[in-house]
């Protein structure tokens, strides 16, 4: 929901979330969402990183999975989600970290 922020467990444990953003009505009409997917070790840090950028991402809603095998393993989990959410016909705000699965600190396509 917005205004929600991790809690102190998820602090320095690799995870990968989902953002909602910008869902509003403009008069009366359905403006729907945009969604982001990352990753990172600082769950509270990095939303409030994204809600700084503007009245559209203050009011984000949040999802967030802890993701064991550490920061690798979390960005072949993010990039999983987004090349999926990308196939179902989400609109994404980025796509380029679906583009590459992860291994052992190199970069495969």
């Amino acid at each position: 929901p917005p205004k929600w922020m991790a809690p102190a467990s998820m602090e320095g444990c690799s995870c990968v979330y989902v953002l909602e953003i910008g869902y509003s009505m403009n008069d009366n009409e359905r403006v729907p969402p945009r969604y982001y997917v990352g990753e990172t070790d600082s769950l509270s840090r990095r939303l409030s990183q994204h809600r700084c950028k503007g009245k559209e991402w203050a009011s984000l809603s949040a999802v967030a999975v802890r993701v064991g095998g550490g920061k690798t393993e979390a960005r072949n989990v993010e990039s999983l989600v987004i090349r999926k959410m990308a196939k179902a016909g989400y609109d994404l705000v980025s796509v380029s970290d679906g583009r590459s699965i992860r291994s052992n600190g190199s970069v495969n396509n």
